[in-house]
């Protein structure tokens, strides 16, 4: 599947684009994790960095898909609701960390 990942936030001018994974240490994993993180004094970059992103071109097949990964017990029960009337075999799972 094509693809291309960004350093940041794909809209901002500084923001790079890369095509190959081996470039995927320009990525600031650590702020990836961090519960805050916006813009500081000392760092007034965070927000941008901490939006990067990996686009797929047009679609991503449902065979490559694990599981979903939703916010609470509503968002499940609906997701799950989807997944039943098509007939996708795919877990739901409870992950309210994934959202800020």
């Amino acid at each position: 599947m094509p693809y291309l990942f960004t350093d940041g936030h794909a809209i901002m001018y500084i923001t790079e684009f890369y095509s190959q994974l081996s470039d995927l240490d320009k990525v600031d994993w650590a702020i990836m994790e961090d519960k805050y993180w916006g813009d500081t004094e000392e760092d007034p970059d965070r927000k941008r960095r901490r939006q990067a992103e990996f686009l797929i071109h047009r679609q991503v097949p449902l065979s490559v898909i694990a599981g979903f990964g939703v916010m609470n017990n509503l968002a499940k029960g609906k997701v799950e609701n989807l997944l039943n009337f098509y007939q996708i075999d795919k877990p739901v799972f409870i992950r309210p960390h994934f959202y800020y």
